[in-house]
């Protein structure tokens, strides 16, 4: 689309894993994690809001160049030790309060939400899902 992208609102803090995130992330209850929000905007309008947590084992917060561009996985995929998957559920829900706020769009509204708490609002991305067929 030809937009000028850029990451606002951004904010990396270290939190501790709940019994939800421990059962996701599949670690121990209490274990130190690293949270990175923010807001990706496109010709300065919120697009995205994405928020990726992670145990500090594979990313701390001061592994975070200033530079940082917003994406955690381009990030990972740039070190030596790089993700081999990622996965996602994709659905489509109504906008919370708190994340209507932040994307400035009505609460109920419908966004594209990956099961990893990233948000979008539909026709600012286009997402395609690729299916692995493992052979018999």
């Amino acid at each position: 689309m030809n937009l000028a992208v850029s990451v606002g609102d951004l904010r990396v803090e270290r939190i501790f894993a709940d019994k939800e995130l421990a059962a996701a992330l599949n670690v121990p209850l209490a274990s130190h994690l690293t949270r990175v929000r923010r807001v990706m905007q496109a010709d300065a309008r919120p697009v995205a809001f994405l928020v990726d947590t992670l145990p500090e084992t594979v990313l701390h917060a001061d592994d975070l160049p200033e530079s940082f561009s917003g994406s955690v996985l381009d990030f990972l995929l740039g070190r030596a030790d790089p993700p081999v998957s990622s996965r996602a559920a994709v659905s489509a829900i109504d906008a919370s309060p708190d994340v209507a706020r932040t994307l400035q769009i009505q609460r109920g509204d419908v966004l594209l939400h990956f099961n990893a708490l990233s948000y979008f609002i539909p026709g600012y991305f286009n997402f395609h899902i690729v299916r692995r067929i493992k052979n018999s």
